[in-house]
């Protein structure tokens, strides 16, 4: 597998993150529960791509 997959999948992960929480701060700038339900989710979904990715190139 090459080894530029895990990076533009991590990429494209971030820029959705990005995408999905920035109308999800309050008035101080802080993330909304809902926003910080959304990052959980994404940083969940990067391991398991990190995970799969690791299983996929050792074997």
């Amino acid at each position: 597998m090459e080894t530029y997959y895990p990076f533009l999948a991590v990429l494209v992960v971030f820029i959705l993150v990005s995408f999905l929480i920035r109308k999800d701060v309050n008035e101080d700038k802080s993330l909304t529960k809902k926003g910080f339900i959304k990052v959980i989710v994404s940083m969940v979904v990067v391991a398991i791509l990190a995970a799969v990715y690791v299983t996929i190139a050792t074997h």
